[in-house]
């Protein structure tokens, strides 16, 4: 199995947060491929400018977060003009920019994704909670 970490499990990963699943937590541990998109990153600052909860981390996160995943073994996935092409390509079950790139990106590299979001469940796509 190839897993795609959704923004809010990668937070939860390397913060330790309890929300997290065991299954989600289960499935990182043992997956030998385990991937993040520079679309969480993105998320991230957007969500931090729009002062959302949940968003609250270190001056230095921007750098702390890929290095987190690298030493966990995660590996980056750059964002692909097919995966871009896929976007325009799904249903409009989900509006959110950055999951719909997220769900479009799983969908084209074959990835099951990590995400506690229902709505996921409505896309071809595998999932993992």
């Amino acid at each position: 199995m190839r897993l795609l970490l959704d923004t809010h499990t990668i937070l939860w990963y390397i913060f330790g947060d309890s929300r997290l699943s065991s299954r989600a937590r289960d499935a990182i541990l043992t997956t030998d491929e385990v991937y993040w998109s520079m679309v969480s990153i993105w998320e991230i600052g957007i969500k931090q400018s729009l002062g959302k909860p949940g968003f609250e981390l270190p001056a230095d996160w921007a750098r702390f977060l890929p290095e987190q995943m690298s030493l966990q073994g995660f590996s980056h996935l750059p964002i692909d003009s097919s995966h871009c092409e896929a976007v325009s390509k799904l249903h409009w079950y989900h509006r959110d920019p950055f999951d719909r790139l997220l769900i479009a990106t799983a969908k084209i590299e074959n990835l099951t994704i990590v995400s506690r979001d229902t709505s996921f469940q409505k896309y071809p796509i595998d999932q993992i909670w």
